[in-house]
């Protein structure tokens, strides 16, 4: 079954950020990649997925990390709109880290349900608790 799971490796208090492992599973493929998320930024990332939930007919896409040349790494969910079913995919977009520029690219499909999205929003918060370690699951009822 497709899923997407965010695991905050470790947290820094004093710059409020976090590693974070994203890892992905497919009927194809499973695949990982660290990056490092601000706190701070996180804000972006709530408000762009709470936009597209409240309208989940438009399209929209979301950047998770550092972007710039030379940043800390960064990841894609680009998310398209519900069909009748609820039903949306989100397109991750993956850096492969098999060279220092981060220019190799995996580009891939999960499939999911609107609520499923819903849930993984309200928990992305966890990433940054200090009382206990950090997993998110878009689907929470598999491994």
């Amino acid at each position: 079954m497709d899923n997407i799971v965010l695991q905050s490796e470790w947290f820094d208090e004093t710059e409020k950020f976090c590693e974070v492992r994203l890892s992905c599973e497919t009927k194809f493929l499973t695949i990982y990649q660290l990056c490092y998320l601000f706190e701070d930024d996180m804000n972006n990332i709530y408000i762009a997925i709470d936009e597209y939930i409240n309208n989940p007919h438009t399209p929209r896409k979301i950047l998770f990390g550092d972007d710039r040349e030379g940043g800390s790494g960064y990841f894609i969910f680009s998310l398209t709109p519900i069909n009748f079913k609820e039903e949306l995919k989100i397109e991750v977009d993956m850096e492969v880290a098999d060279n220092d520029e981060g220019i190799h690219r995996c580009q891939f499909y999960i499939n999911t349900q609107l609520e499923n999205f819903k849930y993984f929003r309200n928990n992305l918060p966890r990433l940054f608790s200090k009382d206990l370690r950090g997993e998110i699951k878009l689907h929470d009822y598999f491994n």
